[in-house]
């Protein structure tokens, strides 16, 4: 380490994970690239009949994701009765993959149980 500033060998550079030889400084939060296009609705402003789940019809989604993320399941989880629903994306787990596994699950329901969805991120 006794070296130049940033003069790790080639050999050793190569080995690194990024391949840098230096620690690229944090970018400050108006510099950083917006995640997502809308802003987030945060889980803490449901509405108050989701948040005690006295009324079925509230639904909680995840995305689990196999092994090298050759496949994935979508679940569905009822808030006040804990039914599940698992949707399975054999091919890959984009945003139009998942919608086209979403809207046939969620169509198979009776229409007073279609309330709201939470999205897990």
């Amino acid at each position: 380490y006794v070296q130049a500033r940033g003069g790790l060998r080639r050999e050793v550079a190569t080995a690194l994970r990024t391949g840098r030889t230096r620690r690229k400084p944090p970018r400050k939060a108006e510099q950083r690239t917006k995640r997502f296009i809308d802003d987030m609705v945060m889980i803490s402003d449901r509405p108050a009949e989701v948040e005690d789940r006295a009324v079925p019809g509230h639904w909680e989604g995840d995305l689990i994701v196999g092994t090298r993320s050759e496949s994935a399941i979508v679940t569905l989880v009822e808030r006040s009765t804990r039914y599940v629903m698992l949707g399975h994306l054999p091919g890959g787990h984009t945003a139009g993959e998942v919608r086209d596994v979403l809207v046939p699950l969620i169509g198979s329901l009776p229409r007073h149980l279609r309330g709201s969805l939470t999205w897990d991120q």
